[in-house]
């Protein structure tokens, strides 16, 4: 829970944040997240593979865009999104590349993120 409700720099140290909300491995992995991404951050292309006991498992998640940027802050996938429409995006992280473009204007870019794997 210490972790809980704190922002922490992003894994790929572009500009962005990421707050858990809660996180838990039993009887699935599921997790949960703000993401916040400032004018100026983006998120390089990249892959979630899962790790630990849930290697092997697939790896799912549905993001929710709660502030969109004044421009940029683009999501890309390269691959087949599962689902994704205006402020929902559903994929596979663990298979398909994805990454969003660099965030321009004042306003930061929120994303609500659940997770899981089965």
């Amino acid at each position: 829970m210490k972790d809980n409700f704190t922002w922490r720099e992003g894994r790929q140290k572009t500009g962005y944040e990421r707050m858990k909300i809660f996180a838990f491995s039993w009887p699935i992995h599921m997790d949960c997240y703000i993401l916040r991404i400032k004018p100026g951050g983006f998120i390089k292309e990249h892959v979630d593979p899962m790790i630990g006991k849930w290697r092997g498992k697939k790896h799912y998640r549905l993001n929710c865009i709660i502030q969109a940027p004044e421009s940029g802050g683009l999501f890309m996938i390269n691959g087949k999104s599962i689902f994704n429409y205006k402020r929902l995006k559903f994929f596979r992280p663990d298979i398909y590349k994805h990454s969003v473009t660099k965030v321009e204007g004042s306003k930061a870019r929120y994303v609500l993120s659940f997770g899981f794997a089965l």
